[in-house]
C-alpha cells in the first residue's frame, strides 16, 4: 500500500504533467467523493492536494466554510464537500483550487482517482434536485458512466457562489 504522503506527491506530479497537455486530446480530472455524490475537478484548476491536517478553524468564517488552510503565502477558504463530524481531519485530503474570481478548497475524505473526460461517456444535465444537493458548489454537467453519474465541478461558477453574501 502507498503510503499518504507518496499518493499525494504522485497526484501532484501527474496533476502538473496533466495541466501542461490539457489542451491536447486527453482532459484528465481528479474524482473526490462528496456528500452529493463523485465529484470530477479538471486538472487545470486544481493548484495543489494536501493533507487535511492543515485546516486551522477561523473565528467568524462564514457558515459555507469549515476552515482555511495557507498554501504559499495565499489563504484559501476551505468547504467541506465529504468529511462527516465522526471521521478524523487528519486522514481528510484538500484539494486546493483557483478560479478567475478567487482560489478556494474541498475538504474530501476518500482516495481520490484520476479520470480521462474523453474516455466518459453521455452528459446529461442537471436536475434542480441534484443541483440544490450540490449547493454551494455548481457543476457544469454530469457525465454518465458504467460506475455511475460523475457530476463536473464548475470552478468560476462555485468561486462566484462562495464570495456571493448570504
Amino acid at each position: 500500500m502507498i503510503h499518504h504522503e507518496q499518493r499525494l506527491a504522485w497526484l501532484e506530479k501527474l496533476i502538473k504533467q496533466e495541466s501542461a497537455s490539457y489542451a491536447t486530446e486527453r482532459k484528465a480530472a481528479l474524482i473526490i467523493d462528496t456528500k452529493a455524490g463523485s465529484l470530477v475537478v479538471p486538472f487545470p484548476a486544481i493548484k495543489q492536494v494536501i493533507p487535511g491536517k492543515r485546516l486551522h478553524s477561523l473565528p467568524f468564517i462564514p457558515q459555507k466554510f469549515c476552515g482555511v488552510v495557507d498554501f504559499e503565502g495565499t489563504l484559501y477558504a476551505i468547504v467541506n464537500v465529504g468529511v462527516h463530524e465522526d471521521e478524523a481531519v487528519e486522514l481528510s485530503k484538500i484539494v486546493l483550487l483557483e478560479g478567475d474570481v478567487c482560489s478556494f478548497g474541498l475538504l474530501f475524505g476518500g482516495t481520490p482517482n484520476v479520470i480521462y473526460l474523453d474516455e466518459v461517456g453521455d452528459t446529461q444535465r442537471l436536475t434542480t434536485e441534484e443541483r440544490a444537493r450540490l449547493s454551494p458548489l455548481f457543476a457544469q454537467e454530469q457525465f454518465i458512466s458504467p460506475n455511475g453519474s460523475l457530476i463536473l465541478l464548475d470552478v468560476n461558477a462555485t468561486a462566484a457562489a462562495l464570495l456571493a453574501p448570504e
